[in-house]
C-alpha cells in the first residue's frame, strides 16, 4: 500500500479553503439578497408606477431640481421630475452592479484553488507579521 506523502502545508490549505468558501457564500447570499430585493422591487413598479413617486420626490429634493423648467414650443415643460427619475434609474442600476459583483467575488471565494506556493507565500507573509518586533 503505497503512502500519501501530504505536504507541511496541507492542514493550513484546508482551514484556508474553508474559510475562503464560508466568506464566499455569506457574499452570495448578501449580493442575492439584494439583488432579490431590487427585483421585487422593479416588479412592483411594473404594477403600480405611482410606487416610484416617494424616491423620485426624495431625488428632486436631494438634486435641488424642483425648479427646473425649460421653455420650448411655447409652453413651459417641468424637467426636474425627468431628471430625478432618471438619478433613480442610475441609483438602481448601481446597487444592481453592487449586488452582482459581491455574488462574483463570492463565487470566486468558494472555488479558489490553492496552489502549493500561493500557500508557501501565505503563510509566509502570517511568519513575518509575528516576528517582527513592536516598537
Amino acid at each position: 500500500m503505497e503512502e500519501i506523502e501530504e505536504s507541511p502545508y496541507a492542514s493550513a490549505r484546508s482551514v484556508i479553503r474553508l474559510m475562503s468558501q464560508g466568506i464566499g457564500a455569506v457574499l452570495m447570499i448578501f449580493g442575492t439578497a439584494i439583488a432579490l430585493q431590487i427585483l421585487f422591487k422593479a416588479l412592483k413598479v411594473l404594477d403600480n408606477p405611482d410606487a416610484m413617486s416617494g424616491q423620485i420626490e426624495a431625488f428632486q429634493k436631494a438634486l435641488n431640481c424642483s425648479e427646473v423648467i425649460i421653455q420650448a414650443a411655447g409652453g413651459s415643460y417641468d424637467v426636474g421630475r425627468i431628471l430625478a427619475a432618471a438619478a433613480v434609474v442610475v441609483w438602481m442600476s448601481l446597487c444592481v452592479w453592487i449586488s452582482l459583483s459581491l455574488i462574483h467575488a463570492g463565487a470566486r471565494l468558494v472555488t479558489w484553488n490553492l496552489d502549493e506556493r500561493q500557500l508557501r507565500s501565505i503563510a509566509q507573509s502570517l511568519v513575518k507579521t509575528r516576528e517582527t518586533p513592536k516598537s
